[in-house]
């Protein structure tokens, strides 16, 4: 409806386009003891406001009035005012409060598609009471119901809590934050700070935070949703405080607590400083499904930025950085591999786009089904970039896909510990610092596809207790080794083909160490390093196929190898030689890059020949006399 402007003349009340009520001098105040000319004469003003449409409310009785009569339109209410009964409010009706307060005096005040009129201050005071019907409002504010906004001095806790209370009991709705606000103690009853209930939004600007009081407890998240659908948090600064706490990165001192329920939407936040985690989603009863978190700065919490249990998650251009460092400090044994950046444990999860960097582990992956890393930046976290990892879990990953992420500056790239053959590694630039790193460290998995990228350490890719078809396809970038299999890669078939290692230094491309067996290794280019190097240790290698690769040599051990068709190592040759019309015997080098195991000679007429005295350089070829010359042909390998 249009606005009203109303002047205030001796004789006549005039509408004006305008929200704003002006009280002109009249030009006679002969009735004005002080002079001055200003005179309200209430009765007349009611009459002008009533002219307008607007019922103007001081009393609890003109209130209930109002409502017995079923009298629609604008309340104007300017006293402040509580209520003796329950009451519903008609149809349409539009309250506008004047710097007052109603006061629900612990009754239920019911509404039918009520508007509101307020600004930033304090209009309601709940007093035990609730609400109920049909409210149609844009947005509601913490300062309807008391909250002090930009005062860190004054707890802020019970206004949010009746904000949220007020949105559950009309079926949801808007909170917009436009200050700074303190939460200092914990919802009544409860043991979290804010409840957030189903079909309730909460967002803000630049200017928006929420900050954690000093009294607080450790074990206490700040917002938490239990069991709610079709919440979300946009576009606010939340601030833990976590210097307030003794011990960080212990108890549930959250930022954000999602339990259960779904379709959960986190965007446009800045957490950071929590003593635990900036976000926690937990499944409860089986239940919980579809968040989204995007466009998030998660910094310096205590123990995890994203701690994820939720099904269906998905976690796009997010910058995660500096967090676990307190849980880990301050945690031992296995729950350490909580502190980290990102740690899904969730189903059918996502996280793309993002730099997590300088938390104590970049990404946790751990016994879930049907997880994607891709097209992150993974970087100089303290220990892993990524961990796959059924330490923490009752069951191993699967169909886990890491892909197109640069991950730089870790200890280890990427750890693989528990995976049950569907994992796949594609085009991944991997690259580890420091003098024990390693870019890729597989062990106690059953199989894995490596495919593109490229992965550089002192081990670009090591591997340990490998059982299942694992085939690798890769640039080997490791200083000392592109790629080591340790004793214990038994009974399986690891492929390493269509590699290429150019490092000039280091021991070997691909270093076979101990009982390794069933190892192809096919048409890789390793040209300027020993390719393939098998060592002892408590054992040989057996059973290695290598075929149609470049190399510059090899070191092989062990039996039932095949090696056929390599540049540079020469497992087959052939040639012709004579032995002279006074000797019996002639001397061949054969030029062969290992000691021969098979030799056929034959000579150009019947007179009877053969080998003698194989070693890695030379064999010889006899006959029983000499008579004349005898011309002879040869193959070896």
């Amino acid at each position: 409806m249009a606005d009203q402007r109303l002047t205030t003349r001796p004789d006549k009340a005039v509408a004006e386009d305008t929200d704003i009520i002006y009280i002109v001098r009249p030009s006679d105040t002969s009735a004005d003891p002080s002079g001055t000319g200003f005179k309200m004469n209430r009765s007349a003003f009611r009459t002008d406001l009533e002219d307008l449409g607007i019922k103007h409310v001081q009393t609890i009785a003109e209130f209930n009035s109002l409502v017995t009569g079923a009298t629609a339109g604008k309340w104007l209410i300017s006293s402040d005012i509580s209520l003796t009964a329950s009451k519903t409010l008609p149809t349409g009706v539009e309250l506008s409060f004047n710097n007052s307060t109603l006061d629900l005096n612990g009754f239920t005040l019911t509404g039918t598609k009520t508007k509101i009129d307020a600004g930033l201050t304090q209009i309601f005071n709940l007093n035990g009471g609730l609400f109920a019907g049909s409210f149609e409002l844009k947005e509601t504010y913490p300062e309807w119901f008391g909250a002090k906004g930009g005062d860190d001095t004054v707890d802020d806790s019970v206004a949010f809590n009746e904000n949220t209370d007020f949105l559950n009991n009309i079926g949801g709705g808007k909170i917009k934050l436009s200050s700074s606000y303190y939460i200092d103690s914990r919802r009544s009853g409860d043991s979290w700070g804010v409840e957030v209930f189903s079909n309730t939004s909460i967002y803000g600007d630049a200017s928006s935070i929420v900050k954690v009081g000093d009294n607080l407890g450790n074990d206490t998240p700040l917002f938490l949703t239990n069991s709610a659908s079709n919440v979300r948090f946009n576009g606010f600064e939340i601030n833990g405080n976590k210097q307030r706490l003794g011990t960080p990165g212990v108890g549930e001192d959250e930022g954000i607590d999602i339990k259960g329920g779904g379709n959960i939407w986190i965007t446009n936040m800045y957490i950071h400083d929590m003593g635990m985690d900036g976000i926690d989603t937990d499944r409860v009863s089986n239940v919980g499904d579809n968040v989204i978190i995007d466009n998030c700065i998660i910094d310096s919490c205590g123990g995890v930025g994203i701690h994820n249990n939720f099904y269906a998650t998905l976690v796009t251009n997010c910058i995660i950085t500096n967090n676990g460092h307190e849980r880990y400090a301050n945690q031992t044994g296995q729950v350490q591999l909580d502190a980290c950046g990102v740690d899904f444990k969730g189903n059918d999860g996502k996280v793309s786009n993002c730099y997590i960097a300088d938390n104590v582990r970049g990404v946790n992956i751990s016994g879930i089904n049907n997880s994607v890393l891709s097209n992150n930046s993974i970087i100089d976290n303290t220990l892993e970039g990524v961990v796959v990892s059924s330490v923490l879990a009752s069951s191993l990953s699967t169909n886990t896909i890491i892909s197109s992420n640069v991950i730089k500056g870790n200890l280890y790239g990427i750890w693989v510990k528990g995976s049950d053959g569907t994992l796949e590694l594609t085009s991944n630039i991997v690259s580890s610092q420091g003098a024990s790193n390693i870019g890729l460290k597989i062990e106690d998995t059953n199989g894995f596809v490596i495919s593109g990228g490229s992965y550089l350490g002192v081990f670009g890719i090591e591997i340990d207790q490998l059982s299942g078809i694992t085939k690798i396809s890769t640039e080997l970038k490791g200083s000392s080794n592109g790629v080591r299999v340790n004793s214990g890669v038994v009974g399986t078939w690891l492929e390493i083909s269509n590699c290429l290692d150019n490092i000039s230094t280091g021991a070997g491309a691909i270093d076979l160490r101990g009982l390794v067996s069933g190892v192809k290794i096919l048409n890789n280019n390793f040209i300027n390093r020993v390719g393939i190097r098998m060592l002892n240790s408590g054992g040989n290698p057996s059973n290695t196929i290598i075929k149609d690769n470049q190399t510059t040599g090899m070191t092989i051990l062990g039996t039932g190898h095949v090696i056929e068709r390599n540049s540079g190592y020469i497992t087959e040759n052939y040639g012709a030689g004579t032995i002279i019309d006074t000797a019996t015997t002639d001397v061949i080098t054969h030029g062969l890059s290992i000691t021969p195991t098979f030799i056929n000679v034959t000579g150009d007429n019947d007179e009877h020949i053969w080998y003698s005295t194989i070693t890695s350089t030379e064999f010889t070829v006899n006959r029983t006399a000499s008579s004349g010359a005898l011309n002879f042909s040869w193959e070896g390998k």
